[in-house]
């Protein structure tokens, strides 16, 4: 037998059965398979194992339609009350004779069978009459022969296998709900009847849509089935679309781009160095940080760079490598080769300005913070080696033996540079 979680949980299958044919008791069940031995069959709450049930000892419930009045009985009558699940058995209808009518809709009954009739030893309970309500009881109907059958609608592999369990199941409560609404079912010999139906999405063995049901209702759940799953798969395309998009827009990589713009000051000086030759270093920063780089002439030697970008980090790094900021070094004496050694150190580090300001005693440096800050540590290496330089220039041996004085202010001009190299900063 098929496990019941198999199906769709909204479950149109539930017949009436009995066990022995001459005991008059209907039992609620559920339709789990059909074989070439009879109905598999599954009851309320597992009340009873699961078994299989014998076509002719199986029938289809019958439909009250809205406002339709119980039947009237009078004392003699033969039909079928309902009882209520209990503890030991599940709900089921069993044939009792009517003995009295009461007012307000009560009737006495006796019940015509002394066996609960699921076991022949079974031992005699219910007898005895009791009042029941009219609502409760029913005309006795034709007993048996429910025409079941099974059929198979074969469904892409591809196209169940993108559709997630949820969803095939909801697809097969739809066929069952617009099959069972149709009027056209009602029609016919079995107008009255409740008719079942019963769909499974067979996922893991690809074999397509299983339908459990009446005639009428498998060719109509069969025509119609195939069509409602490919319109589910195609909305389900749509929400998987819609779903990334709202990801997407919660990430902020589906939002409009926002702008980042950062300006700085600049005079004639740093803006002429910012453009280079043939505005090569200006190309260069645009290129690579992706940025649109303007620079506008508020005033006589006075000019304002401004930078946009949608990345906040390109539009940083263009602002750090074209900014142009002013650093001060105090020095403690002044040497003559200092001249050239500041030379170097603009060349060096590409600085827009490296001069000795004699008002301040102070070198001046201007560049970008990277540059300015290396410079500084190459000025600080400078005067802590600026005996090198003296004993360097202060060689007294014979000029066969020494370097010439030129070479000697190359090396002690480019001491700087190398000391800010052996420490990292060049």
């Amino acid at each position: 037998a098929m496990a019941p979680s198999q199906w769709a949980p909204a479950s149109n299958a539930t017949i009436e059965v009995r066990f022995k044919d001459n005991v008059e008791v209907w039992y609620d069940a559920e339709v789990e398979d059909i074989t070439q031995d009879g109905l598999t069959c599954s009851f309320e709450d597992g009340h009873f194992d699961t078994q299989i049930i014998l076509p002719e000892r199986a029938r289809l419930r019958r439909r009250r339609r809205p406002g339709e009045e119980p039947p009237a009985f009078e004392s003699g009558d033969f039909a079928e009350l309902r009882l209520a699940r209990c503890a030991t058995e599940p709900a089921r209808w069993r044939r009792v004779r009517v003995e009295g009518v009461f007012c307000m809709g009560l009737h006495l009954v006796s019940h015509t069978e002394r066996g609960q009739g699921r076991d022949p030893d079974d031992e005699p309970c219910l007898r005895g009459t009791r009042v029941v309500r009219r609502e409760d009881m029913r005309a006795i109907f034709g007993c048996g022969g429910a025409e079941l059958t099974k059929a198979t609608v074969p469904v892409e592999a591809e196209l169940l296998a993108q559709l997630p369990a949820t969803t095939a199941n909801a697809c097969a409560t739809l066929v069952e709900q617009v099959v069972l609404e149709d009027g056209a079912l009602g029609d016919g010999p079995l107008e009255g009847f409740v008719h079942v139906l019963r769909v499974r999405v067979d996922r893991d063995t690809g074999s397509g849509i299983t339908i459990l049901g009446t005639n009428a209702a498998v060719a109509r759940a069969a025509a119609i089935a195939p069509a409602i799953f490919v319109k589910e798969l195609r909305l389900q395309v749509c929400r998987e679309m819609f779903r990334r998009r709202d990801e997407e827009l919660e990430s902020g990589r589906g939002k409009p781009k926002r702008v980042r713009r950062k300006s700085f000051a600049a005079d004639a000086e740093a803006a002429k160095w910012l453009m280079g030759p043939q505005g090569r270093r200006l190309s260069a920063a645009i290129e690579k940080n992706g940025v649109q780089i303007r620079v506008e002439e508020i005033g006589p030697q006075a000019f304002v760079v401004h930078i946009s970008g949608h990345d906040p980090g390109h539009v940083e790094a263009a602002m750090q490598a074209l900014e142009v900021v002013e650093e001060r070094v105090e020095l403690g004496c002044k040497h003559r080769l200092l001249p050239m050694m500041l030379h170097t150190v603009k060349d060096t580090f590409a600085l827009v300005a490296c001069f000795f300001d004699k008002a301040s005693g102070a070198v001046v440096i201007r560049g970008t913070r990277e540059h300015s800050a290396r410079a500084v540590q190459a000025i600080n290496a400078y005067q802590e080696h600026l005996w090198e330089y003296a004993e360097v220039l202060g060689d007294t041996r014979p000029q066969s033996e020494r370097s010439s004085r030129a070479a000697a202010m190359t090396r002690a001009a480019g001491m700087a540079a190398v000391a800010a190299a052996d420490s990292g900063v060049a």
